[in-house]
């Protein structure tokens, strides 16, 4: 009877002994996933390069009336960046997409900066899938009173190499630097400013042949907006540069409003950036009245192998988090057709203006500037005499 007892004691040790080994496997295959889903996108939810591509293809086909793909605009390897003009090319006089009547917004939006930016290509894709799936009131002002521009794969090169290494933590394809390109750089890594001069060479381009309203970059890697460089600049008076900073800072306040929790927002920490483009200095901010870096994701700077999880959200979070960005998009066309359609009042008024009145106050401008021209040059030389 006892050698029963001991029997079924160990029996029933035994069967401890494996439901415990079940658990410590079921725990390290739990781990595994968990660890492999920080470290690399599920390509089932993220977009692939090629899979990119074919939804903007598919896009383009499907609504033609809407969307064009811009020709060229491809790397050393061959890659495009994915150009695309959003407008309604059926109400159009002239070139394609201009409207009648009221002047459009003209924005540029750039995305895919660095090639483990992810979630601001999906931001793209989800953006434009919204916009032109079920346009409701939104969608219907977008299409009719904006030209949108969007280079959706702003580094593609880098991209493809990040899909083929599985390396997010590289110099070439992490994100975080938020002034890059647009405001400037203190990089050390060659590879990374070649590809930032790579970028302005594509906005240069697209500068030449639109002169765009507004041009923000989307970023990761950190969730805040960056503002221009405050500070006053030479081809630019006081008092009108005073008015550009406070309309920027005025739209960068209502899109950081518009998502929860709250965007910060604040200026770049160096000037404009100044580059050689054709052999002439471009500076990509100095005309437009509206730009603005964006980071979209910054999942913090926790295990340094997890560059993925800092600058994109897991994939079983994603839909999510592009659902939470919608009023992004939304708060900033409003703003920006509000500003145009203000500008647009004030032209047509100056317009109604009688034409005495415009060449006198164009004669009192010339008799302030050319006496504030001669005080410099008394002051000037009452200088050099002592």
């Amino acid at each position: 009877m006892r050698l029963h007892g001991n029997a079924c004691v160990e029996a029933m040790s035994v069967a401890r002994i494996w439901q415990f080994a079940a658990t410590l496997v079921a725990l390290c295959s739990t781990c595994a996933r968990s660890d492999h889903e920080e470290t690399r996108p599920d390509y089932g939810v993220y977009h692939n390069l090629s899979a990119v591509y074919s939804e903007i293809a598919s896009l383009a086909r499907t609504h033609p009336t809407y969307v064009r793909i811009e020709p060229g605009f491809r790397t050393s390897t061959n890659l495009s960046r994915l150009a695309v003009r959003v407008a309604d090319f059926s109400n159009a006089t002239g070139p394609p997409g201009q409207p009648r009547g009221s002047p459009k917004v003209r924005a540029l939006l750039l995305f895919g900066v660095h090639g483990g930016e992810l979630v601001t290509v999906e931001s793209a894709l989800h953006f434009l899938r919204k916009l032109l799936g079920t346009p409701g009131q939104f969608g219907q002002m977008v299409l009719s009173k904006v030209d949108l521009h969007l280079v959706l794969l702003a580094n593609p090169d880098a991209r493809e190499r990040v899909e083929r290494t599985g390396d997010f933590c590289s110099d070439a394809t992490r994100g975080a630097n938020l002034e890059a390109p647009l405001f400037g750089s203190d990089r050390s890594d060659q590879r990374e400013k070649t590809e930032d001069a790579q970028t302005l060479h594509v906005l240069a381009n697209l500068s030449r042949a639109h002169a765009f309203d507004a041009v923000v970059a989307f970023r990761s890697g950190a969730r805040e907006i960056r503002l221009p460089f405050a500070s006053p600049h030479a081809w630019l008076p006081a008092r009108r540069q005073r008015t550009k900073e406070k309309a920027a800072t005025t739209l960068a306040k209502a899109v950081a409003r518009a998502v929860r929790p709250r965007f910060p927002y604040r200026h770049a920490s160096r000037p404009p950036l100044l580059r050689l483009i054709n052999g002439k200095p471009f500076d990509i901010v100095r005309k437009v009245p509206f730009s603005l870096a964006i980071g979209l994701w910054d999942g913090g700077h926790g295990n340094a192998s997890h560059c993925f999880r800092q600058l994109n959200p897991g994939s079983a979070s994603l839909a999510k988090t592009l659902e939470e960005l919608d009023p992004l998009y939304e708060v900033l066309f409003l703003h920006l057709v509000r500003w145009k359609e203000g500008q647009s009042g004030l032209a047509a008024k100056w317009k109604k203006v009688p034409l005495w009145i415009k060449l006198a106050a164009l004669k009192i401008g010339i008799i302030v500037l050319v006496a504030a021209l001669c005080g410099w040059r008394r002051r000037a030389s009452g200088y050099t005499q002592h």
